[in-house]
């Protein structure tokens, strides 16, 4: 058995009977994307073809017939692996024929990603608000079909309160081919999600052109957030932009220890010279 397969046995043991075993070689354009899928962003296909240039498509695709277009099929998993092999200059492709409802079909992409984490963190909410909402499901119903954490899920749907450009550039880790500090993470998502979306847009940019890490995020915003009980956003992104010059900590009490031989209650003034833009006496005068 396929881990695919245990899987969807997590979720129903009748699928199994409802995905065919036999693997059939279907013409690349009777092949389309299925609505279901939320999958955009592709990552490197082109290693990926170089790979099915080499070996093939070793996984068959996983496909259901279109009502109504007579010998085409929609693709619910191996969109990347269709694309690399019409890239590879491939007629056909191995595929395996599920006769599945909507709500199986969403079930087997989920279970897909699970298994392959392929998806971005943004698909990776998409699919899972697509299933709570045309499933009717809780989140708690979901966790349990997927086999993956409630707050799993939670933590992903919460991308979904970004603006919906900022949420499809958040990436699951740091980046390994651009700078981790100009890597618009899960964390650094997460830490900019309660402000107002002005400032979102801020530290997005600011991520993404200067670069700031998780860390230097995470201060950044509580600064903002403490700023903001008493500024306005365009005030609060002035001060980000010009903060005050630090002059460094400053005593918040003075003491002066005087000699023990020395009789205190004669002691009427104490002179401190400061060396500061020039020399200059502070007279304390003592009770």
């Amino acid at each position: 058995m396929s881990n695919t397969e245990a899987l969807l046995g997590v979720v129903s043991m009748t699928w199994e009977e409802k995905i065919s075993r036999e693997v059939e070689l279907i013409d690349i354009d009777k092949l389309e994307k299925s609505p279901l899928n939320p999958r955009e962003f592709l990552g490197n296909i082109e290693e990926l073809t170089d790979t099915v240039v080499d070996d093939g498509v070793i996984e068959p695709l996983i496909v259901r017939p279109i009502p109504n277009k007579d010998g085409c099929y929609e693709i619910l998993c191996g969109w990347r692996r269709f694309l690399a092999a019409s890239n590879a200059g491939m007629k056909k492709v191995p595929c395996r024929i599920a006769n599945v409802t909507d709500e199986e079909a969403l079930f087997l992409i989920g279970i897909e990603d699970v298994q392959k984490e392929e998806l971005q963190p943004y698909e990776r909410a998409v699919l899972y608000q697509k299933m709570l909402d045309e499933l009717g499901m809780s989140q708690r119903e979901l966790s349990a079909k997927l086999g993956i954490p409630r707050q799993t899920i939670q933590h992903y749907l919460y991308l979904l309160r970004l603006p919906d450009d900022l949420a499809r550039e958040v990436r699951p880790r740091l980046g390994t081919l651009e700078s981790p500090q100009k890597t618009f993470t899960l964390l650094k998502a997460y830490t900019i999600l309660n402000l107002p979306e002005k400032l979102q847009r801020y530290f997005y940019q600011k991520i993404r052109t200067v670069g700031m890490s998780e860390d230097e995020v995470s201060k950044k915003v509580k600064e903002a957030k403490r700023l903001l009980t008493s500024s306005t956003v365009e005030e609060v992104i002035e001060y980000l932009e010009n903060p005050p010059v630090d002059e460094g900590p400053r005593p918040e009490k003075l003491v002066i220890e005087l000699p023990e031989n020395l009789p205190k209650e004669k002691v009427k003034e104490v002179i401190l010279i400061v060396e500061e833009n020039g020399t200059s006496e502070i007279h304390i005068s003592l009770k």
